[in-house]
């Protein structure tokens, strides 16, 4: 099914052989519309199975309250889901009729369908977008933009996405995926077929500033795996000490200094105990073109 939305899609795209547009200037603001995009729904069945899905509000309402505080538009804010029993997201990724959006639906499956939601909702339209992922979220994007940058002709010829951040994604897989039967566990695993099919840096035809941030108090994605062994220009990690772990990395907005370790552009390992809560840290991403 996957194969009828690419058909459909295809016939919305402009020829391969049309150059890209100039691409708009990349700057530093809090005017760019961003997406927010949840992890794998981890909640244990109990009794009678669970149905797959976030609250999108639950799951991004703490970082949405405190970046309007620090001057981003409330309705640029705009949640992403992509299961089906998902509740309150502003936009739902959604397959062909009759594929379920669940738990056995491949990351580039759900990469492909954000693609081309990017691309016809904003690109397209000569906009450029911000993105701020948590957990397998980040390899949702990741896919997209990499799939994108081969020139997969199932995806739109370009994007723009200006920023990306990612908290606690396990761009290097994560052990404890092994435990589980999905097929987005097995994507998640170290060195699955899919992690290894992935560009390190995957670039927007804007080009595209990636910052990724972890912690040590993660015992289901390693900060080895989320961000210090990533290779892209800016890395954060925050000290075991700070107890923040995997599930509110993304909503830790407190106004008060952290202990963390930042690298930029491959320099060496600075620590710092006045750094940012992990939420203004990736505010502060999203707001500098080429910074965070």
């Amino acid at each position: 099914m996957v194969g009828v939305f690419t058909l459909i899609a295809l016939t919305l795209a402009p020829p391969a052989s049309a150059a890209p547009p100039t691409p708009p200037a990349r700057d530093n603001s809090t005017n760019e519309i961003v997406y927010m995009i949840h992890g794998y729904f981890d909640t244990p069945y109990f009794g009678e199975p669970m149905p797959d899905g976030w609250d999108c509000e639950k799951e991004w309402g703490s970082a949405k309250a405190a970046m309007v505080q620090w001057g981003w538009k409330p309705e640029n804010l705009k949640t992403v889901g992509y299961y089906d029993s998902n509740e309150f997201c502003d936009e739902n990724l959604k397959s062909a009729a009759g594929v379920p959006n669940d738990r056995n639906r491949p990351i580039e499956a759900i990469g492909l369908d954000l693609a081309w939601n990017i691309y016809n909702a904003h690109t397209s339209k000569g906009r450029s977008i911000d993105v701020m992922a948590h957990s397998m979220g980040g390899l949702v994007i990741r896919s997209a933009l990499t799939e994108v940058n081969k020139k997969n002709p199932a995806y739109p010829p370009y994007l723009w996405v200006e920023d990306v951040v990612t908290f606690g994604t396990p761009h290097a897989g994560t052990l404890t995926a092994r435990g589980c039967g999905y097929e987005q566990c097995h994507d998640m695993r170290e060195n699955s077929v899919f992690l290894q099919n992935q560009i390190d840096n995957p670039q927007s035809d804007q080009g595209t500033d990636w910052t990724v941030i972890g912690t040590g108090f993660d015992i289901v994605v390693l900060p080895q795996a989320s961000a210090t062994d990533v290779e892209v220009a800016h890395k954060v990690w925050f000290f075991r000490s700070e107890r923040i772990n995997h599930l509110s990395l993304h909503k830790v907005a407190d106004n008060r200094a952290f202990t963390i370790s930042y690298s930029n552009f491959g320099n060496p390992w600075v620590d710092t105990g006045n750094g940012a809560s992990p939420v203004r840290t990736g505010s502060n991403a999203l707001y500098w073109h080429a910074d965070w």
